[in-house]
């Protein structure tokens, strides 16, 4: 896959990621779900996977932190 692809994949996923100005651990979840979505891409992986990744890293720090993201578009039930 073309990295022009990607990007624009990666671009309408974030769509359902909502950005949190004051919510460090949301705004990482952004930011780490677009190096890992495009990881995951190249290898034919699944959004719902690389979302569960970052989500399961970024709890690691932040285990209190409840992820805000589409539920609908992600076919995972929110936390």
């Amino acid at each position: 896959m073309k990295k022009e692809e990607m990007t624009r994949i990666v671009n309408e996923e974030l769509k359902y990621i909502p950005s949190e100005y004051n919510n460090e651990p949301q705004k990482n979840l952004r930011l780490l779900y677009n190096m890992i979505r495009r990881r995951f891409l190249s290898i034919g992986g699944e959004k719902e996977d690389a979302l569960l990744h970052c989500v399961e890293t970024i709890k690691k720090d932040h285990p209190s932190w409840t992820p805000r993201y589409d539920s609908t578009f992600f076919r995972i039930k929110s936390p």
